[in-house]
């Protein structure tokens, strides 16, 4: 029994903090309360910044409310020592913005719950199908056109920038998600010309399928695009997707199966998909930023 006088916070670097959090950062940390060598002191020993986030949110979680001692509320915390590091160095959740509009502050209320539990990534799933709330500012129509709303359900740079931001006090990564070739169907109403056109027999039927892994539009776009997100998203990966591309419309396509047959591709709509995917990977990997990259399983599956 006694009093904690003070919280020390120790970080055993002479470089200072690392500036953004990254795929195995040092996250271990050691709390000391009340230990034999420093009684009525509570200690948060890391190496890392990061280590000293984890160790914060420890030592907030080993204070509890009591009136055990008398009527009047007071704070305790148990005389204890905890050395701990994370199994798994990514640690992620994902929020799709795109069927559900998620607004900016509900984002930050999930960084939150995130930084309790010692999650570090927050995997943004910001476009799909139903809408595009991202605005970009090379291709403005994209959110302008294809967000539930233009001005009311979209993120702008300065947006993401907060959002980051408020991540990345708290060591958490944001990857952003932009899933193509499939997934897509938001694109095509700030850009048409990108998505695939369906056919019923000899006759085009209004729908669209995935990209239009012929087009050479296509990978011009995905290029400058893709850029972009690489001088907003400062994190090293970037999640592509990849994942559910239906093959139907590629099929009805008649300039997709000229195109598959002069390369002697017929019927072999899983090589489309992977020589889509191969051109988006060297585009990713041609940048100055060296992003890596991240895709769904099916991809390998394909």
């Amino acid at each position: 029994k006694g009093y904690l006088e003070k919280v020390e916070i120790i970080m055993n670097n002479g470089n200072g903090c690392e500036k953004h959090p990254y795929l195995d950062m040092d996250e271990a940390y050691e709390v000391k309360v009340s230990a034999p060598d420093a009684p009525g002191t509570a200690q948060i020993i890391a190496y890392h910044v990061w280590g000293i986030l984890r160790g914060l949110e420890t030592f907030s979680q080993l204070v509890y409310p009591s009136t055990q001692y008398g009527d009047t509320l007071q704070y305790l915390v148990n005389s204890t020592m905890v050395m701990d590091s994370p199994r798994f160095s990514h640690r992620g959740l994902l929020l799709d913005t795109s069927r559900h509009y998620i607004a900016k502050q509900v984002l930050k209320d999930n960084l939150d719950l995130m930084e309790m539990n010692k999650l570090n990534v927050f995997h943004w799933h910001i476009t799909d199908d139903p809408s595009f709330p991202y605005v970009s500012k090379k291709f403005p129509e994209l959110s302008a056109k294809g967000a539930w709303h233009p001005t009311i359900a979209v993120y702008t740079q300065e947006d993401v920038a907060d959002i980051i931001e408020y991540a990345r006090l708290r060591g958490i990564r944001v990857i952003s998600e932009f899933d193509t070739p499939g997934h897509t169907q938001s694109f095509e109403l700030g850009h048409p010309g990108l998505l695939t056109e369906c056919y019923d027999g000899n006759e085009k039927n209004g729908y669209y399928g995935p990209m239009n892994p012929t087009k050479k539009r296509v990978y011009a776009f995905i290029e400058e695009f893709f850029e972009e997100v690489t001088q907003v998203f400062p994190d090293k990966y970037l999640h592509l997707g990849g994942d559910e591309v239906d093959f139907k419309c590629w099929k009805s396509n008649p300039d997709i199966r000229e195109f598959m047959n002069k390369w002697n591709l017929t019927g072999q709509y899983q090589k489309l998909e992977s020589i889509y995917i191969k051109k988006l990977l060297d585009i990713i990997s041609s940048y100055p930023t060296n992003n890596g990259y991240i895709v769904w399983q099916e991809v390998f599956d394909n």
